[in-house]
């Protein structure tokens, strides 16, 4: 590889890992209360369980909180009951149940990178321009199931999330961030997809729920979840 080269792309590596890309962590959480799909609301105060399996592992960086994360801020906006809800009817301090996310498949792929060579050509200026240098897409299969405090399953919904995150200078995102984001976002397009399916299905989940009555606290934990 000439040397001119060598050292174009010694300096885009450098500009991706400054602060002229965009900020990852106002990408990754920022956003959720701002979603425009249908929020539920109606459903009890529940308990998130997460088992983010391939989801943790994908990323080339690895975030492994980041599922946890994300679905907990799901299931606070847009699912559970609001505390003011709760007060009303007295069970601000009551949990009816679980809300288990089960990532069933993550598949993260770099696409693009024939723009790799296009940008050597030009000494990278067309990256100082938006134009990419690649992308990272994340395929992402998602189960949400419902449980009640006796640990049954009421119900089960699923969707499925692809992402497509650029790696560009200032209008786009460094490397390691892109794969996280990537991942992230493909989490997110995949909760969007089961929210409306919960929110038909709301009603009959909150009796189900009401129904069996709280979860019962022992010393050291709960009972119910198996």
């Amino acid at each position: 590889m000439p040397t001119l080269h060598r050292g174009a792309i010694l300096f885009l590596l450098a500009g991706l890992s400054l602060t002229g890309c965009k900020s990852t962590e106002k990408a990754v959480f920022s956003t959720i209360r701002a979603n425009s799909s249908v929020a539920v609301g109606t459903l009890p105060r529940l308990e998130a369980v997460i088992e983010a399996g391939p989801l943790t592992t994908t990323s080339e960086d690895g975030y492994p909180d980041d599922p946890a994360k994300v679905f907990r801020q799901e299931l606070s906006y847009h699912l559970a009951e609001s505390t003011t809800t709760a007060l009303d009817v007295g069970t601000d301090s009551l949990t009816y149940g679980y809300a288990k996310l089960q990532v069933v498949q993550a598949d993260q792929q770099r696409t693009g990178r024939f723009l790799q060579f296009f940008q050597m050509l030009t000494l990278m200026t067309p990256s100082l321009l938006g134009i990419p240098l690649e992308w990272y897409r994340t395929d992402v299969k998602a189960e949400v199931q419902i449980i009640d405090s006796r640990g049954e399953v009421i119900g089960t919904y699923a969707g499925r999330g692809r992402s497509k995150v650029r790696v560009a200078m200032y209008h786009g995102y460094g490397q390691s961030k892109a794969a996280r984001l990537a991942d992230v976002q493909g989490l997110r397009l995949a909760l969007d997809q089961i929210r409306p399916q919960l929110d038909e299905a709301a009603d009959t989940l909150r009796q189900q729920l009401v129904g069996t009555g709280p979860i019962q606290e022992v010393i050291g934990g709960t009972v119910g979840l198996k």
